[in-house]
């Protein structure tokens, strides 16, 4: 289902997990850090139904395009790979956020 919504609605960023497009499904937004820090690469539905490890495969893959844009804009000194940022994320996950 989520491949065809995204052939659809082909601009919109999906869901890691079932590729829903974001305007075809709730997101679950996690909030981590500090004020304003957050990230959503599921939507609420594949976060209820899937484990807590389940879920960090999603986050760590957002995590690692993260820092491979930092690379590719020539920002990884201030980038997320040297500030912290996976372990708040990792943590907000775990504590069910």
């Amino acid at each position: 289902m989520g491949i065809i919504e995204h052939w659809v609605y082909p601009g919109y960023g999906r869901c890691g997990c079932c590729r829903r497009p974001w305007n075809r499904c709730e997101i679950h937004h996690t909030t981590y850090g500090g004020e304003g820090m957050g990230c959503f690469p599921l939507c609420a539905e594949c976060w209820r139904e899937l484990s807590v490890e389940e879920r960090l495969v999603y986050y760590r893959e957002m995590y690692e395009e993260w820092v491979m844009w930092d690379k590719v804009l020539g920002r990884e000194a201030e980038g997320f790979e040297n500030c912290g940022v996976w372990g708040q994320i990792e943590s907000a996950v775990r504590e069910g956020k």
